[in-house]
């Protein structure tokens, strides 16, 4: 019995009764109800989070945008 965390509502999910999975990023999610596993199906990024900061498989193109703009330094805006 593995216990997991479902990444739209936060309930806790056993793997082995879990109503729905999803594979995103090379990483399975386990899901209480169909409903959060189509939530997380529309939009996986606004549901997961990148573990460290190069892990750019799990980065929004938002969160992609602002991690090159400070590696680039800071600018001023017009």
């Amino acid at each position: 019995m593995t216990k997991h965390i479902d990444p739209v509502c936060g309930m806790e999910v056993d793997s082995s009764r879990a109503a729905v999975q999803e594979t995103f990023g090379g990483k399975t999610y386990y899901f209480c109800s169909a409903h959060c596993r189509e939530s997380f199906a529309k939009t996986p990024t606004a549901y997961v989070h990148a573990e460290k900061p190069d892990d750019k498989k799990t980065l929004g193109a938002w969160a992609r945008t602002l991690l090159r703009l400070t590696k680039n330094g800071p600018t001023t805006a017009p």
